[in-house]
């Protein structure tokens, strides 16, 4: 599984749980 760290630019992008996604790497980083 992957922990989802969300940059404070895009919390809102955490709490709408769509940053675990690799479709912008630029907005989020997944670590195992």
């Amino acid at each position: 599984m992957f922990s989802c760290y969300f940059f404070s630019i895009n919390l809102i992008c955490f709490i709408l749980t769509t940053c675990c996604e690799e479709k912008n790497p630029w907005n989020y980083h997944v670590v195992p």
